[in-house]
């Protein structure tokens, strides 16, 4: 066998890895059209490129994706032009019924949205299997009109090419073909990334240690254990072992358990509770002279409500939004989102103010400052 050619053996391992990455791919493209979308029954072969135009005998889609998978390669997909309508009419909104088939620029940069995100997938899914990091770069599609005229990318070399051939189907809509084209070369990464995995995963058996006079040993007849005598010795003689033999170990007899330890119960004594009161958080408050400069942000809050999201959506100029507090109730002053004082509201040349009623207890603004992280 040649370079130019791939046995069945291998060509067996590529349909496997390929398997294995549109599994995956199949189920992205499934969550970006909503429908259930399978890919399956690779089947690998090799051609030129003379018979790539012959095998795919209709008007198509060709999606050019770079890759690497140890080093940099070039794989394309080939899907058929009513195909390729249908999956991008689902992916713009449709019902996957286009009423024509044209492939404009916006079906183009649609299916090249699907392969990318296919192959993401089936990369992420190739590298967490066999070990080995699988990347792929944005693909550019172009339409194919004529088979007989097709001109591949140069990034897919002179030929000859593996070809896997995949079932595809879109439940209801799609039941037809997709082909994926890739360099010699970069199926035989694949293969031997596959091969690799196979290696590590089912290492050579180390060879038994031997020691001398093993042979004799193993030729000697296996004797039963002192507990099972053979069943022609009576029983009150006890077993017979030829010397020389081993016997079974004999279990150390069990140790003495450890002595118990008397355990005595007494009652938990729990401390007052409530914050301490007096002068206490006065004398602690001293230690704020260290952040007297530190900005605060200062709210005045003159009511809240609850809305649903349909309510909000309704509000419009003119729109009144009834809050939970009564006309002439004071309102909150808030530092940093804690509450400190109540005042009423009051106007100072043209500029609303709060004339301050009531302010919470020095205990309490220490605590709730001491809450925001001032402490």
């Amino acid at each position: 066998m040649t370079d130019l050619e791939l046995n069945g053996d291998e060509l067996a391992i590529l349909e496997d890895v390929c398997a294995t990455a549109m599994r995956a791919g199949a189920t992205t493209l499934s969550i970006l059209l909503n429908q259930q979308v399978t890919v399956s029954s690779p089947t690998a072969q090799v051609l030129d490129a003379d018979a790539v135009s012959r095998f795919l005998q209709e008007p198509s889609v060709m999606v050019e994706m770079p890759m690497t998978v140890g080093q940099p390669a070039t794989s394309a997909f080939f899907f058929g032009q009513a195909d390729t309508a249908r999956i991008t009419d689902l992916m713009m909104g449709g019902e996957g019924s286009p009423p024509d088939t044209e492939i404009d620029d916006l079906r183009l940069s649609a299916i090249s949205e699907a392969v990318n995100q296919m192959m993401g997938m089936a990369s992420n899914a190739l590298t967490t299997t066999y070990g080995t990091k699988v990347e792929v770069s944005p693909p550019q599609a172009s339409v194919v009109d004529s088979p007989d005229a097709l001109t591949l990318p140069a990034d897919l070399g002179d030929g000859p090419f593996a070809v896997v051939t995949y079932l595809f189907a879109i439940e209801g809509l799609v039941e037809s073909q997709i082909s994926q084209l890739m360099p010699l070369p970069a199926s035989r990464n694949l293969i031997e990334l596959a091969r690799s995995k196979q290696g590590r995963a089912q290492p050579a058996p180390a060879p038994a240690a031997t020691s001398p006079g093993a042979d004799l040993l193993a030729s000697i007849p296996q004797v039963a254990p002192p507990h099972a005598p053979p069943p022609s010795m009576p029983p009150d003689l006890g077993p017979s072992v030829p010397y020389g033999i081993p016997q079974a170990p004999v279990a150390p007899p069990p140790l003495p358990p450890p002595p118990q330890r008397e355990i005595v119960a007494q009652s938990v004594q729990f401390g007052p509770l409530g914050a301490p009161v007096g002068p206490a958080p006065l004398a602690a408050a001293s230690g704020l002279d260290l952040i007297m400069d530190v900005p605060l942000r200062v709210t005045v809050e003159l009511g809240r409500t609850r809305m649903q999201i349909r309510d909000v959506l309704e509000l419009g100029k003119g729109s009144v939004v009834e809050l939970d507090k009564l006309a002439g109730e004071p309102v909150d002053l808030l530092v940093n989102g804690k509450l400190i004082a109540r005042g009423e509201v009051v106007v100072i040349d043209e500029n609303f103010g709060i004339r301050v009623t009531d302010i919470v207890s020095p205990a309490e603004r220490v605590t709730g400052f001491r809450g925001i992280g001032l402490s």
